[in-house]
């Protein structure tokens, strides 16, 4: 082979060559071509909970079409953590019992299932933390207390971390 040849082959050979760090490489981990990825879904995920919590709030409600976009939207952090191997963002169940509220003479002021007489606070719609690291959205209100009830109306939330709380 002349020179010129071999010139044409190691060139070819360079331009076929994968580069360090664009494909994985089960021993060192990800490239920073999936790092990219992996960021933009989180960011993704992240904008969706932002666009549910405001959809929520112009319902009034979870109703069952944002309902479904939150399971979704849960999914969508499993698999994301599961590619991932991270946890910057992640979902939890949560139940809360609101207190019984006093009545003017100081004993529960409560009002009996479908309403009537006393008071039965509503359970908030959307719980966050100061700084927007845990957004909550309520999926579950139970009925009113009854007359005699010493735990006040339980309210059941879907709450998202958006970031990881140390």
């Amino acid at each position: 082979m002349n020179r010129r040849m071999w010139v044409v082959l190691i060139s070819a050979a360079a331009l076929t060559a994968p580069l360090p760090g664009c494909i994985d490489h089960p021993a060192t981990g990800p490239t920073a071509a999936s790092q990219l990825s992996v960021e933009a879904e989180l960011v993704q995920l992240r904008q969706r909970v932002g666009d549910l919590r405001t959809a929520v709030r112009m319902a009034g409600r979870l109703t069952p079409a944002l309902e479904q976009e939150l399971a979704s939207i849960t999914k969508g952090i499993e698999t994301w953590q599961a590619r991932s191997g991270r946890h910057d963002i992640s979902f939890r169940q949560e139940t809360h019992a609101h207190p019984v509220q006093a009545g003017g003479n100081g004993k529960p002021a409560l009002a009996p299932r479908g309403g009537g007489g006393g008071t039965c606070t509503p359970c908030p719609l959307i719980i966050e933390s100061i700084g927007g690291g845990l957004v909550c959205f309520l999926h579950y209100e139970g009925p009113c207390p009854r007359p005699g009830d010493i735990v006040g109306r339980i309210c059941a939330y879907t709450c998202i971390s958006l970031y990881v709380i140390s």
